[in-house]
This record gives C-alpha cells, structure tokens and sequence, in this order.
C-alpha cells in the first residue's frame, strides 16, 4: 500500500465526514483514499501514505502465511488481513468482514487493538475498487475474552441449541461432567443424550418452550456419559432463539446425581424406619388380640371337656377380638393402598350430613359442630365406606386435639386447581377437585410431628389412646381414590385438613339395599375353590348350613375337571383369587368358556392385579374380602346369585 493517489470527484465531503474510518483500496491492495476518521485512527493526519502497519506480535499465529499473496511470515498482519478481505469482495460481489489485530501509533506510543474490517465492492470509472471499514472492537473482544476465560471455569453445564434441537456450543464443565468432547458432540441432536424414559417429557418441554420466545422451563433429566453410564441433572434452559446475539436455546444444567444418591438412601432409612414402626404396631396389636382369642378358646376346649356349658362371654370376646383384627388388617390395607374398593360417584355433601349425627354424638356437649355445605357440589369417585371413614377419622383425630372443648368446623366446597395449586396440593394435577376442610381449634402440633403426620403408629397421643393408623388409613384412602391431603397447624393455634377428590362428572349411582342375613338362603349349586384347608371347609360348612348344594375343589386344575364330570353346570362359583397353578380369574374365564354366563364371586385377602387395577374393581366384579362371616358370605352369595348374569 503506496502513496494515494487522488480520484477527481470522489473525494466529497459525505465521504471525508463519514464518521466512521474509511478506506478505498484497489484489486492491488493500493490505498487511494481515506477519510479524516480513518486519518486520525491510523495516525496518517500529516502524511496518510505512512501508515503504522505492523503485525500483533506472537500471540495470534499467521492463518495467511502460506495462502497464495500472503506475506510468507509467520506472524498475523494487517496486510493480509486486509488483502483476504478485498480478494473476497471482487470475488463474491458481496460485503467480506474479518477481524484484524493490529498495533496502531496513538498518544503516549503504541497500542494493541482489534479492529473489524468491513469490505465493499466498489465500481468508478471502469476500475474495480473496495471499500474498507474499520470498526474498533477492542473492548467487545476484551469483552468476550473474559466471558469465555469465565465458561472455562465454570464447572455447570452449559449448552446452546440451535431451532432443529442440534448442539451448536459444549462447555467444558459439560466436558468435565459426561465425558464427550465439543468435537464429539456439536452438531449432533440434542435428544441422542437423552435417556429413553425422559425422552416424551423433554420433547414436550422443549416444544412448549419453542412456542414461547424468551420463555423459560425447568427439567430434570437423565443425561448420558461417554462411559455408557446415566448422569442426573437438573436443568434450566431459555428460548433466546429470537435474540440477534445469540440465537438458540441456552441449557444450564447442573449434575445432581451425587445429591439423588444421597436422598434416596436418607428416604431409604426414612422408609425402613417406618417399616420398623410399623412391623411393631401391628406386633404388639395382634399380639393383644391373640391373648384374647387364645385365652378365651382355651378356657372354652377346657370347659368343653368337663362338660360345662360354653360361657357366652367367652364367645363374645372371641368375636370382638376378631372384629377388631378384621378392623386393624382394613385399615393397613388402606394405608398401603392395597384394600379392594368399589367407587361409585358420590356427593360428599350426603356423605358429611349421614355421618354429623353420630359425629354429634362422638364429639361431646362441649365441643360445637359447624358444618358448612356448598351447594349444588361436584361428585367425586370414591368407595362410599371408604369416604365415611375419612370424615369419622379427621372428626375423631380433631375431638382428640380439643380436651377443653372447642369448635370442629366441615366444609366443602368446589375448587379449581392451577398448576401447583399455590400450595394447596402441589402435588395434584390441575383441574377440578372437591375440597372436604376438616378445622379444629384444638392444640396443634408441632413441626416434627407435620412431619411424621401420615407415618403408621405415629401418634401424638398417650399411650393406650389410638393406634396411630388413623391419618395414616385417612392417606391411603384418599390417594387410591385419586386425591390429595394436605395439613396445616400451629401450636395452639388448630389444625386444618384438606382433602381433594377429583371432580366425577358422571351421575351419583343408587346403593343397592342389604339383604337381610333371614333371607340370603338358596338351594342352588355352588362350586367352591380353596386351596387353604381351613378357610376351605369353613367356606363350605357356611354355605351347606345356607341350604346350598356346595361342590368342592382345592385348585383350578380340580375345579376344571370337576365342573367337566357334573351333569349339570354350577349356578355360581365362590373362588379364591392367588393360587398355586391357575389363579381365579382365570379359571372363571375358562370355566365360562364351557358354560357362559357362570355368575362368579371372588374372596381373596390381598387383592392382586388379577382382579383389580390399581386396588380398584372393574365393573361386575364381585369380590367379599376376607375376613367375612357366615352372614356376609351368604348375603353376597344369595345377592350375586340374583343379579343378571
């Protein structure tokens, strides 16, 4: 680049005004003009042909030094730079940008700084010129430096995306964490890290993000490592797909797989300590029961031995020692989730007024009952049994918390959830629900105790008074119906229960009425299955003293060939649910294919899957939990029996 030399006309004052510095070059990289701005930046005011044009020094290595035209040294230069960049511009016909790290005579000596040039193609009179523009991006570049010396150490994951989900930057605290390098992963689809069980869930964040410029969501996802193991994070990514500086979708995210460890095995020691409290619960209740009925039976075989009349007390306390087991086994299986139900739709307003007599009568002359009923209220889905056990265990646990007297209040209500529900029932799903709000002015409890609230045998109360199944039965009962509960409490300030039921749009289905134990007598033929002895030969002894004709088989595969030799098909078959072999769901399938319509009533003691989804019936299954009575199993054979098959 020599001494410019002038163009007639082209020099104006727009161009010597330009407030940015302006250059114009030839196809030989000849300097013709420049513009005061450009004087100034160069240091060219008193004589623009001896430009400070020297290279950056070692810090940045020559990617033009072995180019055709370049300068053959081994370090960067403006010369090459701009020699590049006017070579472009004639070619392509467009504007050619590149960035030039120079050091330029300013006041006091020299200074390093990084500039952008900007070449245009220009044409005048007939000669193929370029426009130079330098733009001084020291302070951007400074700028950038820092933030990338900054993404270095930082030890977070941090990743950007482009519009199809591609990776388009890879931090080193990513590197660090799953193990891949930049070049191993840019370019490739985001979703190929993604665990296969987080798959469907990030692809709908990720699309509901999308939709939202400058959007933010939260994710936590497993992430896979170069070594084929899954790491845990947590993740928080933004929509900056529409923002110029950078274009994608930005993803923090932070390993956390260390910290889950560490919370599962703290719920692990949570959950065995429960299962220890539990285990002893029930020890020392059934153990209580056992005495009874051991010791009554006993005094009962010895009396039958000498011949005495047996005592009608002793028989009592048998009975009621057994109730009271039956009562404690219902209401673990509650607690577990694990008891059979029959929901039908339901107002809980019928429910609260049935129970508020006896409530009434439970809660003393010195406690005032206040019920507050909204009406026209949404049905909900739920065992009716199961509904009155919830509102009579709240109701008792709140009389308990007032020894001094004080007011319980019921209400219920129609309530429309929002995502998170503002803390109500973070965990519930948004929709409709309906809220039962069971209010004490009673003592409250305290912190730990929230804490240990649903927890079996965990009781605030002294010793001999509850069972501290309760609240737990009250969970179990309203999670398997879909529901949600929630406490809140301050010492000597109350207590307040929330539960939620899910809004059943459908009609509320009719009870059928009981059927009188005098009546549930019949002369058909039943075909019993058992494979425990003991309930086996009680089952029949029942239904014979019924006046039932009553075949008998101790498996599926007995049964089968039972009903194949009998003349006559059986009206009904009574059968267990888990047995060795073939279970009783599917021998009442086979045994139906033979003769369709066989009506069928299944008893188990632990529900499984084979009859119910979730611990919930389907529609026309008949199913009497064990333990039953004589009464019970007769009223439900004599009711199956009548119903269409």
């Amino acid at each position: 680049m020599g001494t410019p030399r002038a163009i007639p006309g082209l020099a104006d004052e727009i161009f010597e005004g330009y407030p940015a510095p302006t250059l114009i070059v030839d196809r030989d990289v000849q300097l013709l003009l420049l513009n005061r701005a450009a004087r100034q930046m160069l240091a060219a005011e008193s004589n623009p042909g001896q430009l400070l044009l020297k290279h950056a020094g070692e810090a940045v290595g020559c990617v033009h030094a072995q180019e055709p035209g370049g300068c053959g040294r081994q370090r960067p230069c403006q010369e090459c730079v701009i020699r590049r960049s006017v070579s472009a511009a004639l070619t392509t016909g467009t504007v050619h940008r590149s960035k030039a790290s120079l050091r330029l005579r300013q006041e006091g000596g020299e200074a390093a700084v990084c500039l952008l040039v900007s070449a245009s193609p220009l044409h005048h009179a007939g000669e193929e010129l370029v426009l130079l523009t330098l733009e001084d991006i020291t302070d951007v570049e400074r700028s950038e430096g820092r933030f990338h010396a900054l993404i270095e150490k930082v030890t977070d994951i941090i990743l950007v995306f482009d519009r199809e989900a591609a990776i388009r930057f890879w931090s080193p605290g990513a590197s660090e964490t799953l193990g891949w390098t930049a070049n191993e992963v840019l370019g490739r689809q985001g979703s190929e890290l993604v665990h296969p069980g987080d798959a469907t869930r990030v692809l709908r964040a990720w699309r509901r993000m999308q939709a939202a410029p400058g959007s933010t969501t939260r994710v936590a996802l497993r992430l896979l490592h170069r070594d084929g193991s899954w790491r845990q994070v947590e993740s928080v990514a933004r929509n900056l797909l529409d923002d110029p500086a950078v274009r994608g979708v930005v993803v923090n995210a932070r390993d956390v797989t260390e910290w889950r460890c560490m919370e599962e095995q703290v719920q692990q020691a949570q959950k065995l300590d429960s299962i220890g409290r539990l285990a002893g619960g029930v020890a020392h209740d059934f153990n209580n029961l056992l005495t009874v009925i051991l010791s009554c039976a006993e005094a009962l075989r010895t009396g039958l031995a000498a011949r005495l009349a047996p005592d009608p007390e002793d028989v009592e306390e048998i009975l009621a020692a057994g109730e009271r087991a039956r009562d404690l086994t219902r209401q673990l299986l509650s607690f577990a989730r694990r008891q059979v139900i029959a929901p039908v739709a339901l107002d809980m307003n019928k429910v609260v007024r049935g129970s508020e007599r006896l409530l009434r009568r439970l809660l003393g002359e010195d406690i005032e009952l206040q019920v507050k009923l909204q009406p026209a209220l949404w049905p909900v889905r739920c065992d009716p049994g199961q509904l009155e056990q919830v509102v009579m265990n709240l109701s008792v646990n709140a009389r308990d918390a007032m020894p001094g007297g004080g007011t319980l209040t019921l209400e219920t209500a129609n309530v429309l959830l929002a995502e998170g529900a503002d803390g109500r029932a973070p965990r519930a799903s948004p929709g409709e629900y309906v809220r039962l709000a069971v209010r004490d002015s009673g003592t409250g409890l305290s912190e730990e105790a929230r804490a240990h609230l649903f927890e079996p045998f965990f009781t605030t109360k002294p010793a001999g008074r509850g069972t501290g199944l309760g609240l737990a039965t009250v969970y179990g009962i309203v999670r398997q119906s879909g529901g949600h509960i929630r406490a809140e409490s301050e010492r000597d300030r109350g207590t307040l229960f929330e539960v939620f039921l899910p809004h059943a749009p459908e009609l509320a289905v009719a009870e059928a009425a009981p059927i009188p134990a005098a009546t549930a007598r019949g002369a058909e033929t039943v075909l019993v299955v058992e494979d425990d002895p003991l309930v086996r030969s009680v089952t029949v002894k029942i239904l014979r003293g019924g006046g039932f004709r009553v075949l008998v088989a101790a498996g599926g595969s007995d049964a089968l060939e039972l009903a194949r030799r009998e003349p006559t098909p059986p009206d009904l078959v009574v059968t267990d649910v888990v047995m060795p072999g073939l279970d009783g769901r599917s021998l009442v399938e086979r045994l139906r294919r033979q003769h369709a319509g066989l009506r069928a009533l299944y008893v188990s003691g632990y529900p499984q899957d084979t009859i119910a989804r979730r611990g919930v019936l389907d529609s026309g299954i008949q199913f009497l939990p064990k333990p039953f009575t004589a009464a019970s199993l007769l009223a439900r054979v004599r009711a199956v029996l009548d119903s269409r098959p």
